[in-house]
């Protein structure tokens, strides 16, 4: 905390990152002998870089 102080005093102006949002999720398995799709995707401006994944799971949690 005494650095931050420090920069004050001398007009250092800083641009602390901001802390991640972090989101707990839980998996619910399909009905057996299902196989359940999940996906995600996220993008940046318009038009700008963008990325997607996901993975398919049978009932008993594997990846297919």
């Amino acid at each position: 905390m005494a650095e931050f102080v420090i920069l004050k005093a001398f007009h250092v102006k800083i641009h602390p990152f901001k802390a991640p949002k972090i989101k707990e999720m839980l998996w619910h398995p399909p009905l057996i002998y299902w196989t359940k799709c999940n996906s995600d995707g996220v993008a940046h401006d318009s038009p700008g870089n963008a990325a997607c994944g996901g993975g398919l799971r049978n009932y008993q949690a594997n990846f297919v």
